[in-house]
């Protein structure tokens, strides 16, 4: 327990991360077992099955501030969470790296599938629903760390496609070193 609890204070002090994000390109149509609904005031705690309480208030807030949630069901309980940002601001891309979204863009963010939903296609059949949601959009942006190949294949089946790297090092909540490339 103290171990994990040193791990997890350290990442926050320091990374030395590379990142991958992605844009919508194309409409790959998806499918899964899931059913995918938006997250209501309602609805939210049902993420408990898969997360921490501490997290159904922070989505409250997501909700509150006008972002949009979706949820994945399978045989009735939530395995999945998507939220999305369409208001121009800026958003994280790490904790150590802002994205300023401009107007008509939307970006995916805090994503998670249950371990034992994994995979069955959810993640990639929420982004689908999401990029049919926001069409209007002139981009819809999702970030990844390059470690993630199951997320970034995921996005990758959906319709997303790289558009920037990112390789960061950062301490003390500040970032040290930046490189962007394509």
């Amino acid at each position: 327990m103290k171990r994990s609890f040193f791990i997890k204070i350290f990442h926050h002090l320091f990374a030395a991360e590379q990142l991958i994000l992605f844009r919508f390109v194309s409409s790959i149509p998806q499918k899964s077992p899931a059913e995918v609904c938006s997250a209501t005031f309602e609805n939210i705690q049902d993420v408990l099955f898969f997360d921490t309480p501490d997290k159904v208030e922070k989505y409250r807030n997501f909700l509150f501030r006008g972002d949009k949630g979706y949820l994945a069901y399978l045989d009735g309980k939530c395995v999945h969470r998507s939220w999305v940002i369409t208001l121009p601001r800026k958003v994280w891309l790490h904790w150590s790296l802002p994205f300023a979204t401009q107007e008509n863009e939307a970006y995916i963010h805090f994503c998670e599938t249950a371990t034992l939903a994994r995979g069955k296609n959810i993640f990639s059949h929420v982004l689908c629903r999401i990029a049919a949601d926001y069409r209007h959009c002139k981009n819809i942006y999702i970030c990844v760390n390059v470690k993630n190949r199951p997320s970034s294949r995921s996005i990758e089946k959906a319709g997303f496609m790289p558009v920037k790297r990112y390789r960061i090092i950062a301490f003390l909540n500040m970032l040290v070193f930046k490189k962007e490339y394509e």
